[in-house]
């Protein structure tokens, strides 16, 4: 799917991942525009608009090869959001299993994103692309300049990861 956006200064791309309700979105910034500006303007409202206004469009899509890995200790999250007892010795996982003096040591979450010549991988999603067919003439997304990215839920409607491409042409 396609969708030029004026308000983001931006056309915007979207692949679905295969047997998933996420999707790969590439938000490329037209010349008059930074990333920093249109990551500004990326609001949750506008990011809904620009996911309403996709429309199936014929596209040369030339994306850079890259790949992403990341990891996050989700503790000083969960400390912040009222969670504390699970990581001492006061732990009451008796929910979980019968185990005694069971505390959770550690807790992170580990992303990988891959895009390549077959598409695009995010831990075991793959997205597809699928061609519609018209008599116009296809739109040419070349994402040779800084652009931003995500993987986006379409039925809780937000992003579950975003990145930004600072150099694509390494």
């Amino acid at each position: 799917k396609y969708f030029h956006s004026t308000s983001l200064k931006s056309q915007v791309v979207s692949l679905e991942y295969e047997d998933s309700p996420l999707s790969f979105f590439v938000f490329l910034p037209n010349d008059d525009q930074t990333v920093e500006k249109l990551i500004s303007l990326l609001s949750r409202a506008e990011l809904n608009k620009t996911v309403e206004s996709m429309a199936l469009t014929d596209v040369d899509l030339y994306l850079p090869k890259f790949k992403v890995e990341g990891e996050i200790d989700l503790i000083p999250t969960l400390n912040k959001s009222g969670v504390h007892d699970a990581f001492t010795s006061e732990a009451d996982l008796s929910g979980l299993t019968n185990m005694k003096n069971l505390y959770v040591k550690k807790a992170f979450h580990k992303v990988v994103l891959e895009v390549d010549e077959e598409g695009t991988t995010a831990a075991a999603a793959t997205a597809v692309q699928a061609t519609f067919y018209s008599s116009r003439r296809p739109v040419t997304f070349k994402a040779n300049h800084p652009f931003v990215y995500m993987i986006y839920d379409r039925i809780s409607h937000m992003p579950v990861f975003v990145g930004v491409m600072i150099d694509p042409t390494q």
